[in-house]
């Protein structure tokens, strides 16, 4: 039963101004929800990218098609209530009828359409679930993205009054038919081929207080296995190569490492360009970086087991001249930023709620060009830019205003914010945007350092980051105009 909760938001790109466009394209979003999670990913296999949501407090999980474009190329949206066979979309009409789309899995808008669509994408749990985070990728090795939804219950005292029975964390397959991935999921998280129980219980899915999971290659197998936080701690659940889709190993990093006995959130990916996957951990104390050492020192990928199933990891490091991140902060992202090949570190500094004063932070990924030590630094320490939004939850990149530079979308408690990328100018006149090479010396402006044509990295004496504004890091996003919301018109 919905507890409350607001509507999701859709906007469009509209010639380099973000236009909401909910009403229009996908009705059954402005449903109020619990939504904590969202993940976009094309699970029925037409090349379109698909909306997945992860609810909290007992909402069954909703997956909305993209309908793609009608006979004349105009876009028909995001689709709830999709019948596949006659290729319509039911939204529009059950609104007309009902006050919302579905409540839960028993009163739904699929209930008067044709086979196969009679039944929810993604079935109904043994109990009503508390998730707060969703990920998507392939585990079985057939081509279609899977799912696994991390649950929020959890034990008294971390939970008050914790839900009984409890759900756990669930592992949902893409079902394939004839070649072609549908779209509608199978719970597989309990069932008689172990595939998240292989030593019988306590399961690797039975979980408490779950916040986020990643679906990622961490060995170099060559199948994806599971990263996932949950009650302040992180484990990697491994796929078994030689019976892929079942899991076999479970590494507990906070085990390991004592001092990752604090993480909340986490992004898995390639920070240091060596082909092996590493993890940036978000703890309630100083953040840290794990770098995974599955590489041969030629640089190629391995499938490096140490012999019990699990991967070397780097022992954490904090991350370096970086106040705000040492607080619970909230959701974080891989990305390169300045074109430098490394991927820089998106860290939201609030979680769902709270009354912290911090701010979101962008951090940078160096490479020590003699030694290959990996350093992730916080380039503006205690200072605040433009862009560096104070109780910010999530945040987003992508390329706003077509000039083929990533720009910044933040979305805080005081509403969703634009920041345009602000490159720096031409420093040495030959008509190309330039950049410092390296950690030390300055430019743009003035033009003191030594110049690449290559890279957008301004830097400072000290070794941060330089801005032509000269007041925090690189990137530096500026507003649209002379507020952050300029290109988002007010939403109702």
């Amino acid at each position: 039963m919905r507890t409350g909760g607001v509507s999701n938001l859709l906007f469009m790109n509209e010639n380099g101004t973000m236009v909401e466009r909910t009403a229009d394209f996908s009705p059954c979003l402005q449903d109020p929800t619990q939504d904590r999670d969202v993940v976009i990913k094309d699970i029925n296999g037409d090349e379109r990218p698909d909306v997945i949501t992860a609810p909290t407090f007992g909402e069954h999980p909703r997956v909305y098609i993209n309908l793609g474009d009608d006979s004349q190329g105009n876009w028909r949206g995001l689709c709830l209530c999709y019948d596949t066979q006659t290729d319509t979309c039911h939204d529009v009409s059950y609104l007309s009828t009902n006050a919302v789309c579905y409540e839960d899995a028993t009163d739904n808008c699929f209930v008067n359409i044709p086979a196969l669509n009679d039944e929810l994408r993604i079935p109904t749990f043994p109990n009503p679930p508390h998730f707060c985070g969703v990920a998507a990728g392939d585990v079985d090795d057939d081509d279609c993205p899977d799912l696994y939804f991390t649950d929020y219950e959890c034990d008294a005292p971390t939970c008050a009054q914790p839900p009984t029975p409890r759900l756990f964390d669930r592992l949902l397959l893409n079902t394939k038919v004839g070649g072609v991935c549908t779209g509608f999921f199978t719970d597989v998280t309990n069932t008689p081929s172990t595939r998240l129980c292989p030593n019988g219980s306590p399961c690797f899915y039975e979980t408490g207080f779950g916040t986020g999971a990643q679906i990622i290659d961490m060995n170099n197998d060559g199948v994806n296995d599971i990263v996932r936080a949950e009650d302040k701690k992180l484990d990697i659940m491994y796929n078994d190569e030689n019976n892929v889709g079942h899991f076999d190993v479970i590494h507990h990093l906070h085990d390991e490492f004592l001092n990752l006995n604090k993480s909340y959130m986490f992004a898995a990916g390639d920070m240091n360009q060596d082909l092996g996957n590493d993890l940036y951990v978000v703890k309630t104390n100083q953040d840290a970086f794990l770098i995974n050492m599955c590489v041969d020192p030629q640089g190629q990928s391995i499938d490096c087991d140490r012999g019990d199933g699990t991967v070397q990891f780097v022992a954490p490091v904090a991350v370096s001249n970086s106040p705000e991140t040492m607080y619970n902060g909230g959701n974080a992202g891989l990305i390169d930023l300045n074109n430098d090949t490394l991927l820089d570190v998106l860290v939201s500094d609030l979680d769902a709620k709270g009354t912290q004063e911090h701010f979101l932070r962008i951090l940078r990924t160096h490479v020590n060009p003699q030694t290959q030590a990996v350093d992730v630094r916080d380039p503006m320490g205690t200072l605040d830019c433009d862009w560096s939004t104070r109780h910010t939850y999530d945040t987003g990149v992508l390329d706003i205003d077509g000039d083929g530079n990533r720009d910044l979308w933040a979305a805080n408690d005081e509403g969703n914010h634009v920041f345009l990328w602000y490159a720096p100018t031409d420093c040495d006149g030959d008509n190309v945007t330039d950049g410092c090479l390296g950690d030390i010396g300055a430019c743009c402006p003035p033009f003191i350092g030594v110049c690449s044509d290559t890279f957008r990295e301004c830097c400072d004496a000290q070794g941060g980051l330089f801005l032509a504004n000269a007041r925090c890091g690189d990137p530096d996003f500026k507003c649209p105009s002379q507020t952050q919301n300029a290109s988002i018109p007010p939403t109702p």
